[in-house]
Order: C-alpha cells, then structure tokens, then sequence
C-alpha cells in the first residue's frame, strides 16, 4: 500500500505537477510523499491525480490549506481499485468539495479573528493565522478580506509606532532631568567646595597660630583640625547650654515579660505641638544661635519589644556657614 500526501504547495505550479505525476505514474518501488498544488489546477491535471490515487491502490490525503493545522480537518478519500477508467468530472468534483469544506472552515476562521479583533490591536499571531486561511480562498473572495486584514495590521503598526514614539520622549525626559539634576548637584558641590576652601583661608589668617599656618604653608594641616576649630568659634554661643542626651534602653520601663531590655528601636521626627516650657527653650536656643543656624525642636521616642515606650524632646541646631555643615541637640 502507498500513501500520496496532496497538500497546497505554492511553490509548485501546474507545470511541476504534470511533470511530477507523469514521473510518478510508473510503478512504485519505494514510498513517496508528493506535496501538490491543488486549489487551482485544471480539470485534466485532477484527472491525472485520480489515475496516480488509482494506480497506487492505496489512499490519498488532501488538504487545501498551506500547512496542516491542528484545527484542520484531514479529509481522505476513501478508495480502492477502480475498474473503470475516471473521467475529468470525477476529478474536479472530488477535488472541489475536498476544497469546499477547508474554504468553509476558513472563512468561519478569519471572520471570527476581524470581528473579534481591536481596531488597532491585531495579534501578531491571529494576523500570520488569517493570512494563512485567506490563501485557499478565491481571490474574489479573499482581496476584501485581506483588504481589511491590512487595514487592521497597519492601525496596529500606527498605534505601536505612537507607543514607541511617546516612550522614547518619555525617556528623553527623563533623562534630561536626570542630567539636569546631575550637573545641579555638580555645581552645588563645586560652590561648596569653593566656599569651603575660602572659609578655611580666612580662618587660617585671621584666626590660626603661626604654627598652624607654616603647617598649611607646608600642606600638612589636615581638615579636620580646621573644622574643630571653627566649630570652637562658631559653636561658643551656646557653650553653657546642655546638650541633649539621646534615649537608652535604661529609659524605657520594660514590663515584667521583657526578657531583652536592649531590643528596642528609636525614632525622631519634628515636633507637632510644644509644652510653655519646651517652646521657652526652643526660644532660647534660637536667640543664641550661630548665624546661619536652623533651629528646630524634635521629638525622639524609644520602643521597647515588648511594647513599652519612652519620648524625649531635643532642640536641634543645623549650622550651615561657609560651605560647611554642623549640627548639635540641646536638651530641653
């Protein structure tokens, strides 16, 4: 028994077929898959393949589509030796309604993807799955089908292509203010840079020791040194005012169950309300301030695992001058 497989090959034309049949008409010796053109041949080349089905004695498989999908039907011919020779009717008409039940099938497949399909939302894969279907179709038929196919696929490729462009101008912008905020940073760190370098020249002729200054002279007077000093100088307004003491474990009052006094975690944010008192002090601090100075008064609370709390009011005290930053708490 021999197979003949006829599928929709449309790299085969009528030409090759005829050839191929006559090549194959012969006996068969070994097995063979012949893959046909057979949506548009004439009669008497479906004649010459009801004579190679009928030589072989086996049976033929055809499939109109151009390639076989698993939602395909696979129709057969059921055949066997024929005794009498066909004649070109048979050939057209076995062929034709072969043909008719995958146009069917088409159609139904195509309509429900451009029904079904957002104007400008085609898959990729729905566009390559009705293109393929619209292939057997008659060109009658097929040319407004694949008409509004087209007009799908370019609304898609429109929308995707604005899609790209708004991203990309996204992104510029983004960029653009990542540069920006870049060379912000950059200057403002240069300004301070600057600054500091002129406060410290400053300090170093109206303030250092002539030891100090051969040292600077000699580049071995290290920053740190400087910055002591000026924090002495600038800091000496409220040298006499008590600095704040940061909360410990040993504050919290740890309830009976509390096996590990040290698990506890601190918090500090900017006071909402202040006591007579504690608005008297923040006063204070404020008129005794370097110049330069922010003053704001802070609310520190510790909290202990096992659920006890203790808060603690601060002043704080942000010293920026001369492109150098210092900071200091005082006590209320």
């Amino acid at each position: 028994m021999r197979t003949t497989t006829i599928v929709a090959s449309y790299s085969l034309d009528e030409a090759t077929y005829r050839a191929e049949v006559a090549r194959t008409t012969g006996p068969v010796a070994r097995e063979r898959t012949e893959e046909l053109r057979v949506a548009d041949l004439a009669p008497e080349a479906r004649l010459a393949l009801l004579d190679l089905r009928a030589s072989y004695g086996g049976e033929t498989s055809v499939d109109s589509g151009t390639f076989v999908a698993a939602d395909q039907e696979h129709v057969q011919l059921a055949i066997g030796e024929r005794a009498e020779p066909p004649v070109a009717a048979d050939a057209s008409h076995a062929i034709l309604d072969l043909l008719a039940a995958q146009r069917a099938s088409s159609r139904g497949v195509v309509a429900a993807i451009l029904a079904n399909c957002n104007p400008d939302r085609l898959n990729p894969y729905d566009h390559d799955r009705a293109a393929t279907r619209l292939a057997v179709l008659p060109p009658a038929e097929r040319e407004p089908l694949a008409a509004q196919l087209a007009a799908l696929a370019a609304a898609t490729n429109a929308r995707q292509d604005r899609e790209s462009a708004e991203t990309a101008t996204r992104a510029a912008k983004i960029q653009a203010a990542a540069r920006d905020r870049a060379a912000a940073a950059a200057a403002e760190a240069e300004a301070s840079e600057r600054a500091r370098s002129e406060t410290r020249s400053r300090w170093i002729e109206e303030s250092a020791t002539d030891e100090q200054r051969e040292r600077d002279d000699a580049g071995l007077l290290p920053d740190s040194e400087v910055e002591a000093r000026l924090q002495t100088l600038w800091w000496a307004p409220l040298d006499a005012e008590e600095r704040y003491k940061p909360l410990t474990s040993s504050d919290l009052a740890h309830n009976e169950e509390c096996e590990d006094h040290s698990a506890a975690c601190y918090e500090s944010h900017k006071a909402t309300y202040a006591t007579p008192e504690e608005f008297a002090r923040l006063k204070r601090v404020r008129a005794l301030a370097p110049v330069g100075s922010t003053v704001t008064l802070r609310t520190h609370v510790g909290t202990c695992d096992c659920g006890e709390t203790a808060d603690r009011t601060g002043v704080l005290v942000v010293l920026d001058r001369g492109g150098f930053v210092f900071r200091r708490e005082f006590a209320v």
